[in-house]
């Protein structure tokens, strides 16, 4: 890869447009016609055609289908069986245990679950295992405790579809057992009274992905005879939390819950959101689902026990649930702190490995509770699948969770590592495995080989790939279309929040947002809005990025940047106004960075510290040689290559190891040219520009100079002032003359230098000016001095009055074009010139 095919800035992963993928002319015009078909906007029909949806029936279906639209719970394999043995047990007065899970679908399909059974009258109990001293599924300690309490049938939810050991001992006790689950099951089955699972082999049920929750609720339709709908807030909350797809009956669940959240008489959910501080004037979103109620209510299990959370759930007293719900928040806080101190540790852990394919990470103490967070969090971080597990030190085994990208298949490769492993469960994404801490050396350096091999290549390394739906166009981009937007909630895997990928995009506004200003807020706006002209709101759209502050000290205020944002809608006072997120954000031109107002000599160390990048090639030019001098003494230390513009390093501790200028991808300008022939030359010499930070410190000053004296007869001005002085005393010490003239110390030096050059004036060592008797008759501009400052301080006019975009362009121009079509490093396909703010740069599709 040549030089100058280096990244400029590249985005965190390479965009891929579904729209561009599919042709924008096709999408368009399909687009048109379902919109005419079922009166919607075009935004809204584009994005439906996008995600496979162009079909009028279909994305009728999509958008407003109802409860009405779900399938029989009897086309489930096993669920007549299922309900035959539920309605014995309740007929004959039998004692029933529920068995559930302890992360946020298992709590709500057993705390639905109690509430049914408590309704009809049963005689039953639940019971949810110790996260930590018990770990997932059935175990013969809890059948145990079952038997002796009378127990005749156990009823699993969002558990048991592996638990074949478990089922033959509970028959052997004589308790019957009933399996609700959603997991892929094993090989064999286990041999129940009854299997429920729309994973099941041979089951023609036609939806495969409920939650636990969902499967749960199914059965107790089949029981009961008809939807229990009082229940359905309880079935968005767990199929959100269990992160399963959006689609199909589980979009109906989710989207039916929300609309009775408002009206919910479930206690538990309401002193939850209040604990939470969620307002009960909002509406509750799918959002407030998975990043509110869903880990409170893991909590529970995670940092204590997950009773505590069914109870809430199931509990009508409100100040029964107001305590718990206090609880849980309490439990929560302390597993973010916990999770956080965690994840620090891990990633120290990861760093002592940096290029291996996979993360295993493991530690003595740490909390089973958090593991799955910390490595979701860790996966997040390294792109690598990612292992993390707690060492417990009494037993000498470490128990943990997996997560990993599309294209490393946990299961599969946990399977291959099965004689090292205790134990292991999962599916592609996600798993929890227990091994030998004596053996876990040998289990990394197989899951390394492994993910070595099995991992495309796109995903071994941290840039990966991000979907966005269309192209902004803000022909489109009107408030009712965007809001109309709201119709193809709720989002969740398989229906994202609708993505847009904003191409060299006009920034009218940016600032830093957040109490330690990790966050950057933008208005975005069309070429054609003008920044002053009267209803300027209209035709922009608020950006928002959060923790992308840093990310945008990369990004010039006159850049054009590529952003990638989702849809949002800002809900402030009654009023929503759609907004977008930023996700990732690229700028594929050379950029200009302004500091002319920055860079005052006081202020140069905290620029320069602000500047220096250690994985960057970086220069400093000083036009003038003192100054250079100047500038590299305050420097030093920091690490700031510095430059004169005729290509000589000044006081370089080490010349060999300098990287010449012309090849550094940054360039700061420090001081004013003496024209600007010389600034074109320079920059046209630089071959791997990509930004360039221009203060031309003086130049505020110079330009002043050049408009207080460039006039003929005020240019004689100061040395007429000068010379006065200095024909009343011979000698004058050169810190008294500036007082006595009325000038400034740079125009005092200034004179000072041309009358020494034309032999008027001698300096002696003890810093006085003295004036020679009797001088040859010369005029000014026989000195060099005095011509070389006055076209200084015309250049400094020049560019001091220069608007920041007419900079920008007069700079770019200067510097080389890469004028061939390539192929950059960074996925950026550049058409012609690459550092223009209206370069034709687009991501590869």
């Amino acid at each position: 890869m040549l030089e100058e095919d280096k990244p400029l800035l590249r985005p965190r992963a390479r965009w891929i447009v579904k729209e561009i993928e599919l042709g924008t002319a096709d999408v368009r015009a399909a687009a048109e016609r379902l919109a005419d078909k079922l009166g919607i906007g075009p935004l809204l029909a584009r994005l439906l055609v996008v995600r496979g949806q162009g079909d009028p029936e279909a994305a009728a279906e999509f958008l407003y289908a109802g409860i009405e639209r779900l399938h029989s719970p009897f086309e489930m394999d096993g669920m007549e069986r299922a309900v035959a043995r539920i309605r014995t047990a309740l007929e004959r007065g039998e004692r029933i245990r529920i068995y559930g899970d302890y992360d946020a679908d298992g709590v709500c399909a057993t705390a639905m679950w109690v509430r049914l059974l408590k309704r009809v009258g049963a005689d039953f109990d639940f019971y949810v295992p110790h996260r930590v001293s018990e770990g997932y599924g059935l175990n013969v300690q809890a059948i145990d405790d079952a038997a002796g309490r009378g127990v005749r049938l156990i009823l699993t939810v969002d558990t048991g579809i592996s638990a074949v050991e478990e089922i033959e001992y509970a028959k052997a006790l004589g308790i019957d057992v009933v399996v609700t689950d959603h997991h892929e099951p094993p090989p064999v089955l286990p041999d129940a009274w009854a299997v429920v699972d729309p994973k099941k082999p041979g089951c023609r049920y036609p939806f495969r992905h409920l939650a636990g929750v969902g499967v749960a609720w199914k059965t107790a339709q089949a029981l009961l005879g008809e939807p229990p709908l009082e229940w359905i807030d309880l079935v968005a909350v767990g199929t959100v939390a269990d992160v399963v797809p959006l689609i199909g009956e589980n979009r109906i669940l989710v989207r039916e819950g929300l609309r009775r959240f408002g009206r919910s008489e479930n206690a538990g959910l309401r002193a939850l959101l209040s604990a939470a501080g969620v307002s009960p004037d909002r509406a509750v979103t799918e959002r407030d689902l998975a990043f509110v109620l869903a880990p409170r209510i893991n909590a529970g299990g995670r940092m204590d026990h997950a009773d505590v959370a069914v109870r809430l759930l199931a509990t009508d007293d409100p100040t029964e649930a107001a305590a718990a719900a206090e609880h849980l928040e309490s439990l929560n806080r302390e597993r973010q702190l916990v999770a956080e101190e965690t994840l620090r540790l891990a990633a120290e852990q990861w760093l002592g490995r940096p290029y291996a394919a996979a993360v295993v990470a493991a530690g003595e103490g740490w909390n089973a509770g958090v593991l799955g967070i910390v490595a979701a969090k860790l996966l997040d971080m390294t792109r690598r699948p990612t292992f993390v597990l707690a060492i417990d030190p009494h037993t000498g085994i470490a128990k943990g969770s997996a997560r990993s990208l599309p294209g490393f298949d946990l299961y599969r490769a946990l399977t291959e590592c099965a004689d090292l492993l205790e134990e292991f469960g999962g599916h592609e994404l996600a798993a929890g495995l227990a091994v030998r801490a004596e053996r876990l050396p040998e289990l990394r350096e197989r899951l390394e080989r492994l993910a070595g091999s099995f991992q495309p290549e796109e995903s071994k390394t941290p840039s990966t790939v991000a979907e966005a739906d269309l192209v902004w166009d803000w022909d489109a981009a009107n408030r009712e279309w965007l809001l109309e937007l709201e119709k193809l909630a709720p989002f969740g895997t398989d229906n994202p929040v609708p993505r847009f990928q904003f191409t060299g995009v006009r920034v009218a506004d940016r600032r830093t947002v957040g109490k330690d200003g990790r966050h950057v807020k933008l208005v975005l706006a069309p070429d054609f809005a003008s920044d002053d002209a009267p209803g300027k709101e209209s035709g922009r759209i608020s950006a928002v990025g959060f923790g992308m502050a840093e990310s945008f000290r990369a990004v010039s205020p006159l850049s054009r940047p590529d952003l990638l944002a989702e849809w949002s809608v800002n809900e402030w006072n009654g009023r929503r106004v759609p907004e977008v997120i930023i996700r990732d954000v690229g700028v594929p031109h050379v950029q200009v960075f302004d500091w002319r107002q920055e860079a005052l000599p006081e202020k140069l160390p905290e620029l320069a510290s602000s500047w220096v990048d250690a994985g960057r090639r970086q220069a400093l030019i000083a036009f003038d040689r003192r100054e250079a001098q100047a500038v590299a003494e305050r420097l030093t230390g920091f690490g700031v290559s510095v430059w004169t513009a005729d290509g000589e390093p000044v006081a370089p501790d080490d010349k060999s190891s300098l990287t010449r200028w012309e090849d550094c991808v940054d360039l700061w300008l420090y001081d004013v040219p003496p024209e600007t022939g010389v600034l074109r030359r320079t920059l046209s010499r630089w071959r791997c520009a990509e930004r360039l930070y221009v203060s031309f410190v003086g130049c505020t000053a110079l330009s002043e100079f050049a408009a207080a004296w460039l006039e003929p007869a005020a240019t004689r001005e100061p040395f007429r002032k000068v010379y006065g002085a200095l024909l009343n005393d011979a000698v004058v010490p050169m810190e008294e003359l500036a007082g006595r003239c009325g000038l400034d110390e740079t125009t005092i030096r200034w004179v000072v230098d041309v009358f020494g050059e034309l032999g008027f004036i001698r300096l002696t060592d003890s810093g006085h000016v003295l004036r020679v008797p009797n001088p040859v008759r010369r005029n000014l501009s026989e000195s060099a001095a005095y011509r070389n400052r006055l076209q200084l301080a015309k250049t400094a006019a020049e560019l001091a009055g220069m608007a920041p975009e007419r900079l920008a362009a007069v700079l770019l121009n200067w510097i080389p074009k890469r004028t061939d079509r390539e192929e950059r490093s960074d996925g950026f396909q550049i058409v012609h010139s690459c550092h223009t703010g209206l370069a034709a740069a687009r991501h590869p599709v």
